[in-house]
């Protein structure tokens, strides 16, 4: 896969093929630790350990566009441990754990216009951090609920989304 660490300034990661990183936990398609004003576009991850994308202490991160296919023991994106201010939009991710799992987030959060289908947990999980804006985005094919908050801080907005078939929330 794609490892990026500790850099300011903008960096693209785009138009990128990654097929397959190995089943073991922790094994991510493309992951940006500490970095600030990264952009993730239009990159096609598939077949991961762990998550297609991964996020971990960036600030200003746009994730767009990107085709996300099984994950093996997570999620299509995951944002951790002091993230801030992320944008994610028009991805399309199928057939993980998670969607999108987002945890210990600051800041602003758009989530728009995505779609998210075959996940066996939630579509999209938030918890502990601020919570964010949540539309425009398509489920379908969800084991649990389509967007989960635990411990988020109030003013989250979710408005104009798809539920469809076993995408109860």
């Amino acid at each position: 896969g794609i490892d990026i660490d500790n850099v300011n300034g903008t960096v693209k990661i785009a138009g990128n093929s990654i097929d397959g990183t190995g089943a073991a936990s922790e094994n991510n398609g493309i992951e940006l630790l500490n970095a600030t004003g990264a952009v993730i576009d239009h990159n096609k991850v598939k077949n991961t350990g762990w998550n297609n994308i991964n996020v971990v202490g960036s600030n200003g991160t746009q994730i767009t566009g990107n085709t996300l296919d099984h994950s093996v023991s997570a999620s299509g994106i995951g944002i951790w441990q002091g993230s801030s201010n992320s944008t994610i939009t028009g991805n399309t991710i199928t057939n993980s754990q998670f969607g999108m799992w987002i945890g210990g987030h600051s800041g602003s959060l758009d989530i728009s216009a995505n779609t998210v289908r075959g996940m066996a947990q939630d579509g999209i999980y938030l918890n502990n951090g601020t919570g964010g804006t949540l539309s425009g985005n398509s489920f379908d094919g969800i084991g649990r609920d389509g967007v989960s908050l635990e411990n988020i801080a109030a003013g989250s907005h979710i408005g104009g989304n798809f539920f469809g078939y076993g995408a109860d929330k």
